[in-house]
This record gives structure tokens, C-alpha cells and sequence, in this order.
């Protein structure tokens, strides 16, 4: 996702055509961010074959043609990318030790206009049906995929009025592949319609299809819509592709846009939370984090470690659990509960009342918020950090750390708190990278140089794969710094969201920590805001983001009336 490098700064490209024109390159919804440049460790081992035609219908049947590019990559059993290949027809993989799936996507269209369709190793449509390729010490070759055909969908898509047919041009169909193993879906490929408004997709692999209807990079006039007239795609009307043939008349109607609020709130932070973890969270959860909900250390490394572990974040006094907080424990029924944080921040009267909740409780704490936080991290992603990529900011305050907080979710990443004040890293979390057995694949430092120093920066670039971190400049204030958050991390990117945006106070903290989990749940933005307005920034960027329901976390106390009726300051 790296469009330049510059003065030691590596940016993503913003902007929907962007990364929609990309889309076929994306493999699953579920894999982190697209594809990226290969990461060598040193202790990687490698996966290599050679990408070959479908011989029928003919001429096909050798290598790739060299006036086709070819993508191969490899991906973790839960879905992280892990390496890729580009070129014609041999391809060579560098890899940590493990078990991967491997798929192949040609990019361009052969001389004969045939397009051949995205293919998993093992001749199939979908991830979780590939086979598996076991890389040991020893390099596995002989891992040839023949790619099979593909096939299309076309259609029309009309505006509420005639009138619209001028801006259809600006509207884009997108097919998002079903796997009925897994339930899930993943972009696999789109196509922009006409003025008229009809559309064709195309280089798709058999199999049954969703397909949504939306605008490109701008402010939108129509709201999204799914073939059959569903806002997600689950649920909407699936529509059947075979190899090689287009399926057609897959038509539909885009209405007006508009924006609807509602709001998740309790008498107090403490049920506020607790209504943000039932609305999203159903009982059986793999795990729910507890954290002091009167001081936010802790809790800025929980947010994300439960959102990657599927669980809800619940928040408590230092010195006792709530009753309401109970109940939530009790109706969600985790397989695990993690208390965070050490003594000093949570009690043992805490840990007990726990342990009367539930049979698996464990305590993550360390001396200080900074090793708190790489225990959090070490014991939810892993101790390489799964999927190589990970968010740092400063740990002296919460904004920064807090915005970037869904965008770690979406992406399935850690943020790791730093003491940016030094002059150096601390020795400590120094020793934290460097005993990483595999390389870091990106870095992404939150904040200025008055937040993270610029030696701070440069030691962590020593550690991501470009040998540079990605850096994200502060704002002019918290809600500038949110703002140029979401949108280099939610902006031009295919509308996998429920389409929600939530809002919370940017001057505390307690809501937005809880919203965390909730907003990776839907790989959607949180927003921070002062209590009484919104910015009207703020409101364009939502709206240019695409969302089309904001929820409010928070009381009347916390976010007012005028927040509710999106007021704009």
C-alpha cells in the first residue's frame, strides 16, 4: 500500500480509486491490510513453483505470457500475508517456518482478452479450501498453481431519479466472493459503470457472489447498496458466476444518501461500557479484557488485544466490580478473562471477584504502563508480534494512542506505548524488538516529535523491513491528529464496514477505550469530538468516509444534544 517514500516518511495512497482499482489484488477482508513487498528475516526458509495457464480452452496451457504480471502470495492459516511475489512464471517466496496458503493473480488480460482469474494453490476458488504448504528448514519447490479462467457479472445501476445518470459514472460495482466453509467474503474484483450506469466485473473465479453498489473518492450522493438491496453482504442476494461465461442482469437502485445517529451510553463510564460490549458482543466470547476505568494507561494495549482476540473490553474501578460489570462477565461467558494491569491499578479484591466470575482469569501487569503494554501485546498477538505489524505512541498521553486504537483493530495489530520523552528508546523495550526471532514488517509511529522524539524514530526504523518507519504526523490539535488517522487508514479502501463511524470525547477517555473492540468488529472509525458540537471537519470527513450511521458512545454528560444532531464548531 506504499505509494512513495520520502525524507525518511513512508504514506499510504488515500483516495477509493486508488485502492478499489487494486481490489483484485486483495484477497480477504479478514488478511490485514493488501498485499505488500516482501519481508526477508534472516531465518526465513522458502516456498517456490511455477504459475501456469489452464490449457482449456486453448491456446493456453504453458507458462504465464511475459506481457502478464503475476502476484503470488503467501498467507498465514489466519489469513496475514505474509510474503510476495511478483513477475511472470517461476516465483520464489521467503518465509518464517510455518504452514501457508498460497494464491496467484494475474493482473492483466492476455492477447486473446481472456482473463484468467485469481487461483488458490490446489486449483480453487477460496482460502480456507486451498492446500496447505507445510515450510520447514528446508525449501519447498515444486508449488505450481495453474490459473483458472475467470468469469463476469454485469448489470445496470440506476439513481433514485433520471437525473442521477450523469453522476453514475462515478459509481462502482465490486464482487465480493462467498466461501460457504468459512461464511465469509473477500474482494476479489470491481468494474465502474458507465453514465448510463451499466457496468461489467470481470477475471472472477467461479463461485456465488456479493455485489455492492457505490460511489468513488468523493462526498457521496448515494448510499451503498448490495445486489438485492441489502446495506451489508451478508445476508444480500448472491449472484453465480461459472468459468469463462458472464452471468447478467445483476441490476440495482442506488437511494439518496443520508446519515442516521444513535447513541450507547449508561448513567456512568463504567455501563457505558457495558452497554458498548452488548451491543456487539454475544456470550461465548473468546476472552474479555478488564481494565481500571479511571486511568487509561492500561487499557490504550487492551483495546486492540481484544478486538484481535474477538473479545470486548470492560472497564472497572481500582478497588471492586461492579454488579452491572459482573453481569456482563457472566452473560458473555468468555472463555478467558485478562485483567490489566498490576495491583496499583487494579486490586487483588478485583482479581478475586474475577475469579468468582469465571474459572480462567489471569492477571497482565508489569512494573510500569510500558511493560504492561509489551506484555499485553506478547500474550495476544504472540511473541513475534502475528502478522509482523505494529502501532507505537507515546504512552506519556492517550490521544494518539487512542486514535489510532481502531485503525490497530481493523488491521489486527498491537500499539505498543513508548516513553517518547527519552532521548533513546528504553533499554527494555530496545531488548523488546530485538528478540524478535522474525522481522517486523511495519512500523507506524503516532505522533510529532514532540510526542515520540525523532532518535526514538529512527531506532524503530531499524527494526520495520523498509529499514524506515511509517510515520504519522501529529495535528494541529487531538481531533486533527483523529481525523488524518482515519483517513489515511480507513479512507480508499473497499466499504468492508457496516458503513458506522462512532463519535466519542476526545477530552476523556473512558468511552472510546471501550469503543475499540466494537469498532474492530465492523473495521470502522471512532471519531474523537469536544462534548457540546462536532467539528465540521469532522462531519466531512465521516461523510466522505462513507458513513452512513454514526454511533455516539456516551451519556448527555459526555456528548450532548448538539453532538446527537451532528451540530457542527
Amino acid at each position: 500500500m506504499r505509494a512513495f517514500r520520502a525524507a525518511g516518511i513512508r504514506l499510504a495512497p488515500r483516495g477509493r480509486i486508488a485502492a478499489l482499482l487494486a481490489c483484485a489484488l486483495m484477497v480477504s477482508l479478514l488478511s490485514g491490510f493488501a498485499v505488500s513487498e516482501p519481508a526477508h528475516a534472516a531465518t526465513a526458509t522458502s516456498i517456490s513453483g511455477t504459475i501456469r495457464t489452464n490449457p482449456s480452452p486453448p491456446p493456453q496451457g504453458g507458462p504465464i505470457p511475459g506481457f502478464n504480471s503475476v502476484t503470488v502470495t503467501a498467507y498465514t492459516l489466519t489469513g496475514v500475508a505474509v510474503d510476495t511475489w511478483r513477475g511472470v512464471a517461476a516465483y520464489t517466496l521467503q518465509v518464517p517456518p510455518g504452514t501457508y496458503r498460497i494464491v496467484a493473480t494475474v493482473s492483466t488480460v492476455t492477447s486473446n482478452d481472456t482473463v484468467y482469474a485469481q487461483t488458490w494453490f490446489g486449483n480453487t476458488s477460496y482460502q480456507q479450501e486451498s492446500t496447505t504448504v507445510f515450510a520447514s528448514s528446508t525449501p519447498v519447490t515444486g508449488v505450481d498453481v495453474t490459473m483458472n479462467y475467470g468469469g463476469s457479472l454485469s448489470g445496470h445501476i440506476n439513481g433514485p431519479a433520471p437525473s442521477d445518470y450523469g453522476a453514475l459514472s462515478q459509481v462502482i460495482a465490486t464482487a465480493y466472493l462467498f466461501d460457504p466453509v468459512s461464511n465469509s467474503y473477500a474482494v476479489v474484483s470491481n468494474g465502474g459503470a458507465d453514465p448510463t450506469g451499466a457496468f461489467t466485473v470481470s477475471g472472477l473465479p467461479a463461485g456465488s457472489y456479493a455485489v455492492e453498489f457505490s460511489q468513488l473518492n468523493s462526498l457521496p450522493v448515494f448510499a451503498d447498496r448490495f445486489y438485492g438491496g441489502g446495506t451489508q453482504a451478508a445476508g444480500s442476494v448472491l449472484v453465480p458466476v461459472k468459468t469463462g461465461q458472464t452471468t447478467t442482469g445483476v441490476d440495482g437502485t442506488l437511494p439518496a444518501w443520508t446519515t442516521a445517529v444513535s447513541r450507547l451510553s449508561g448513567p456512568d463510564r463504567l455501563e457505558t461500557a457495558v452497554a458498548i460490549s452488548r451491543s456487539g458482543f454475544a456470550p461465548g466470547v473468546p476472552v474479555v479484557y478488564i481494565a481500571n476505568g479511571y486511568n487509561w494507561p492500561d487499557a490504550l494495549s487492551a483495546g486492540p488485544a481484544a478486538a484481535h482476540r474477538g473479545g470486548a473490553l470492560l472497564l472497572v474501578p481500582p478497588d471492586r466490580v461492579p454488579d452491572v460489570v459482573a453481569a456482563e462477565i457472566t452473560r458473555l461467558r468468555p472463555q478467558r478473562v485478562v485483567l490489566v494491569g498490576g495491583e496499583a491499578s487494579v486490586s487483588q479484591a478485583v482479581f478475586s471477584r474475577l475469579q468468582g466470575l469465571n474459572p480462567n482469569v489471569v492477571r497482565i501487569g508489569g512494573r510500569d504502563r510500558y511493560e504492561t503494554s509489551r506484555k499485553v501485546i506478547t500474550d495476544a498477538f504472540g511473541p513475534d508480534i502475528e502478522g509482523g505489524r505494529i502501532f507505537v505512541a507515546s504512552g506519556r498521553n492517550f490521544p494518539d494512542a487512542l486514535s489510532i486504537g481502531p485503525a490497530a483493530a481493523k488491521f489486527q495489530a498491537p500499539v505498543l506505548l513508548v516513553d517518547g520523552s527519552l532521548p533513546f528508546l528504553d533499554q527494555d523495550t530496545l531488548d523488546y524488538f530485538t528478540s524478535f526471532q522474525f522481522a517486523i514488517r511495519d512500523v507506524i509511529v503516532v505522533g510529532g516529535p514532540d510526542a515520540i522524539r525523532p532518535k526514538i524514530v529512527a531506532q524503530l526504523g531499524s527494526f520495520d523491513r523498509w529499514g524506515q518507519v511509517m510515520l504519522h504526523p501529529s495535528g494541529v490539535d487531538r481531533y486533527d491528529t483523529n481525523r488524518q488517522v482515519n483517513n489515511l487508514f480507513f479512507a480508499g479502501m473497499p466499504s468492508d464496514s457496516s458503513g458506522t463511524a462512532f463519535l466519542a470525547n476526545g477530552t476523556g477517555f473512558a468511552d472510546a477505550l471501550a469503543g475499540v473492540p466494537l469498532a474492530g468488529l465492523s473495521r470502522s472509525p471512532l471519531f474523537l469530538t469536544p462534548g457540546n458540537c462536532v467539528p465540521a471537519q469532522t462531519i466531512h470527513d465521516m461523510h466522505s468516509l462513507r458513513s452512513s450511521h454514526v454511533t455516539i458512545l456516551g451519556g448527555l454528560a459526555s456528548l450532548s444534544a448538539n453532538v446527537e444532531n451532528l451540530a457542527s464548531c
